[in-house]
């Protein structure tokens, strides 16, 4: 049964899907090896993954351990889900991006903005008070254009290179 031109799929919901990968934040995302002693992810999203306990994770491989992907009714529901799912997930052994992607959920900035005017991801976010951080590798917040004007949300422009500002 193909899809019938007359009657597209309509868009719904949005989805968030974070990358976790066998590298070490701290030291420039450099790969990790080693055996993985401890593997555990929540019930309440998909993952696709290769790995459990006992996987020993050598340089000969695609540092992705795991895609975990939740889908919500709204962005920042998704956004949510996705930080209880990491808060969740167990990987202990060897250095892994998990630790920095929960910090990244974190970040008020990834609640504002996926695109710049040209449609493109944005690579740097800068807050009014001068901090700045880069979009990280392992996180893929969709393609959905948010520019959040509420009571306790900064507003966002976009600087002559693109980059989200946030003030």
């Amino acid at each position: 049964m193909g899809l019938d031109p007359q009657h597209p799929p309509q868009p719904r919901g949005h989805a968030v899907q974070a990358r976790l990968y066998a590298e070490d934040p701290y030291r420039n995302f450099q790969p990790a090896t080693g055996l993985l002693t401890d593997v555990h992810f929540p019930a309440d999203l998909r993952v696709d993954t290769w790995v459990e306990p006992g996987t020993e994770v050598s340089a000969h491989y695609d540092p992705m351990l795991a895609k975990l992907i939740v889908t919500a009714d709204t962005r920042e529901q998704a956004l949510l889900k996705m930080e209880a799912a990491l808060d969740a997930t167990r990987l202990a052994g060897i250095e892994t991006n998990l630790g920095y992607l929960r910090q990244v959920l974190r970040a008020p900035a990834l609640w504002l903005v996926a695109l710049n005017p040209q449609g493109q991801l944005f690579t740097q976010v800068s807050t009014d008070d001068g901090r700045s951080w880069s979009a990280p590798r392992g996180l893929d917040t969709g393609s959905d254009r948010i520019a959040a004007d509420g009571e306790n949300r900064p507003k966002i422009a976009f600087g002559p290179r693109g980059q989200a500002v946030i003030t």
